[in-house]
């Protein structure tokens, strides 16, 4: 089966949430198809770009968020301290970076596993250790209600 994702899918979701809004579908259901649809979404403007059958412009987001929580809980007040030391400091691995944040390493390899997923850091494996380094340092936040919900 050949899969394409094209700009338009974002408009198709939409539509289609729109649609089961007059269609009368429950809320509930309407709202776990929104979650779902926004996954493959945002599954789908991730395998594009890493495969190179899409080029992001200049203007597009380089990270997505399932949802406003995510956002949040990735971008915390804590974790964008642990990015700004990660920044400043250089440390050379996991042990280093426990040192001078003070974190649990089982909790920053957890963080920055997620951030890496996401595209906030890089993590470099260097002989037996793992350097983070962070990629973005900048975050504008666009967010849109097109669909009704009510």
């Amino acid at each position: 089966m050949k899969c394409q994702n094209t700009p338009d899918l974002p408009y198709a979701v939409d539509a289609y949430l729109c649609w089961m809004n007059s269609a009368k579908y429950s809320q509930n259901t309407i709202y776990r198809y929104q979650r779902i649809l926004q996954h493959f979404g945002a599954f789908a403007n991730a395998s594009t770009i890493a495969q190179g059958k899409y080029k992001l412009r200049k203007n597009e987001p380089k990270v997505w968020f399932e949802s406003v929580q995510s956002m949040a809980q990735i971008l915390s007040n804590e974790n964008q301290k642990l990015l700004k030391i990660i920044k400043e400091r250089k440390p050379a691995s996991l042990k280093e970076l426990e040192r001078v944040s003070g974190r649990k390493r089982s909790n920053l390899s957890r963080t920055l596993n997620t951030m890496s997923r996401y595209g906030i850091v890089d993590l470099v494996k260097q002989n037996r250790a793992v350097k983070p380094i962070v990629i973005a340092t900048d975050f504008k936040v666009e967010f849109g209600l097109n669909t009704s919900m009510s």
